[in-house]
């Protein structure tokens, strides 16, 4: 994540189906005791340290600009994933990226 200057990725099951997201907000609380559990499977350190992480936001590809807006700030996310028919991650929308439309659009 750091090399790639990005700061979530997806997490899909065998299937390539989206089954989770995984942030550097799931790093928070993350002390040098714990380091170890960076060895375990990713699922395994979620599941102890950030649950919620599992149950990813998504929207369909065909998904309106304003229902995602609204999709972020109801669930106070800072992304939301898009999905095609299959449950595949193709796309990810953040607020970042709301904001620099809108930052775009006023100046």
């Amino acid at each position: 994540m750091q090399t790639k200057l990005i700061s979530g990725v997806a997490l899909v099951d065998d299937d390539g189906k989206l089954a989770g997201n995984f942030s550097a907000t799931d790093l928070r609380g993350l002390y040098l005791e714990k380091f170890p559990m960076l060895l375990q499977p990713v699922s395994d350190y979620l599941e102890e340290f950030s649950p919620s992480s599992l149950n990813a936001y998504c929207v369909k590809a065909d998904a309106t600009f304003a229902n995602v807006v609204k999709e972020l700030v109801e669930s106070k996310l800072h992304r939301v994933w898009v999905i095609d028919d299959d449950y595949k991650p193709i796309g990810i929308v953040s607020l970042t990226d709301i904001c620099a439309i809108f930052s775009k659009k006023a100046f």
